[in-house]
């Protein structure tokens, strides 16, 4: 991970300086990132860590300065614990998912070469499933077992801020802040 946001630093740093426009009308991304941070549980031993799609297209432009591009996303967290005493032992995941639909403005006004800066909106849905067994016996309960499933799910609106350098003509390195299943992600995107 420091690795990647060493290299996208440096490549913002030694960047050439020239206009160009990264992400136009009828451009097409996809990405895929990591993410750090986030409401959704920890980020400890037994975590997976946050992995983040999105798709976009450059829709229409906005003024002089900027194209529209709108598209979706789907992230997911997962973690677990286990624990055990006396006999009795009890295994937690808890599961989050975030799908949502997302519209971003990508300012074309800088004059620095192959860096595309963007800030936008996303209107999701969130869902947390829980799973728990639990076995052994209580001084009350002897042989007692249990597995319990539960799921909920909830409307959400955020903003996110971003940027991707591109490394060619059709890959870019990205960074994003903003809410997703985390608050921070770097990762790889595509243009087709």
């Amino acid at each position: 991970m420091k690795k990647i946001i060493g290299i996208i630093l440096f490549a913002l740093l030694t960047t050439n300086y020239a206009k160009s426009q990264n992400f136009g009308i009828g451009d097409n991304m996809v990405g895929i990132g990591l993410g750090i941070g986030g409401n959704y549980g920890y980020n400890g031993l037994n975590a997976t860590p946050s992995i983040g799609l999105y798709a976009e297209h450059g829709l229409t432009e906005i003024g002089t300065v900027g194209i529209l591009g709108v598209g979706g996303y789907v992230g997911y967290k997962s973690y677990k614990d286990e624990f055990s005493y006396f006999g009795y032992s009890a295994k937690y995941r808890y599961r989050f998912i975030t799908v949502g639909a997302r519209a971003a403005f990508h300012y074309t006004e800088l004059d620095i070469a192959k860096f595309d800066p963007y800030a936008g909106l996303m209107l999701g849905y969130n869902i947390a499933s829980t799973s728990i067994e639990e076995t052994g016996s209580y001084l009350l309960y002897p042989g007692y077992t249990a597995n319990t499933n539960d799921a909920s799910g909830s409307v959400s609106f955020s903003g996110f801020v971003g940027a991707r350098y591109f490394l060619t003509d059709n890959v870019a390195a990205f960074g994003e802040l903003g809410f997703g299943v985390s608050y921070l992600s770097v990762g790889i995107a595509f243009k087709f």
